[in-house]
């Protein structure tokens, strides 16, 4: 295995560069109709496994170069019901699928962040791209911390206790410990803030999160468990300035209580 370049565009560039030096076949990640066919079977397993899959009323997927989510959007909108969005989840500092949809064209990005890596992409595939462009229902942004949070999600699998609640089954949910990378977790993090954003909750809405990646970094753990709670919602931090002068500081403490 051969590491190459800070992000993945700089992999690519030198990996077309050494195929074309030994003559090695390159296989494309999403930019290439088998590829995109391939993850499109995530789409065939979702409406095979979901009971009244005519019932669902969106699917959420991570979106990098955009093979997995337009490999969804193939199957989904010539299978499904003609009433399931597929929407697309990127960072808030990698949404060259968006920033593609908006402009009419293809787009790169000069700079992506690099938390949710498996999605770091500066520019979209061409084929992903045409067929988003006709097929795919919208995308949403999601930060960091919201990230996290899903990533924990996961791990506790809150959200099949909640799910199990609300429908008052008898099944035992137990923690799945199934810890995700960043990018794995995207379409989660994702999911909850569309709901959030459409004033969905207790909507009794049914929507799927594709969870796509499990390659975390262990010197990423201690960021996410802080990070979390940040993404719940249920801590927050503030920055002031406050003027040196006699009692400030008790004054900004009372300002915070109330």
């Amino acid at each position: 295995m051969i590491l190459h370049g800070d992000d993945f565009d700089a992999a690519k560039v030198e990996c077309t560069r050494l195929a074309a030096e030994h003559g090695l076949a390159f296989v494309p990640p999403y930019d290439d109709p088998l590829i995109i066919a391939g993850q499109g079977t995530v789409g065939l397993e979702i409406l095979k496994q979901m009971s009244d899959s005519d019932t669902i009323d969106g699917i959420f997927s991570s979106v990098g170069g955009g093979g997995l989510v337009s490999g969804i959007c193939e199957y989904v909108k010539r299978i499904g019901s003609p009433n399931t969005k597929v929407i697309g989840v990127e960072t808030v500092d990698g949404d060259a699928m968006e920033q593609s949809l908006a402009k009419g064209e293809r787009i790169t990005l000069a700079e992506v962040g690099p938390f949710s890596d498996g999605t770091a992409v500066r520019i979209v595939g061409q084929e992903p791209f045409r067929i988003c462009q006709q097929l795919l229902d919208g995308i949403v942004k999601t930060d960091n911390d919201e990230i996290c949070a899903a990533i924990k999600d996961i791990f506790e699998g809150t959200l099949l206790i909640l799910i199990h609640r609300r429908c008052d089954t008898d099944k035992s949910v137990t923690e799945t410990r199934s810890v995700t990378e960043p990018a794995g977790a995207l379409a989660l993090a994702g999911l909850k803030r569309y709901i959030i954003q459409n004033k969905l909750v207790g909507a009794q809405k049914r929507f799927v999160a594709v969870v796509s990646g499990a390659n975390m970094n262990f010197d990423r753990l201690r960021f996410v468990a802080e990070r979390a709670e940040l993404g719940e919602g249920r801590e927050a931090l503030i920055s002031v300035s406050i003027p040196e002068r006699p009692r400030r500081q008790v004054i900004l403490v009372s300002l915070l209580k109330t």
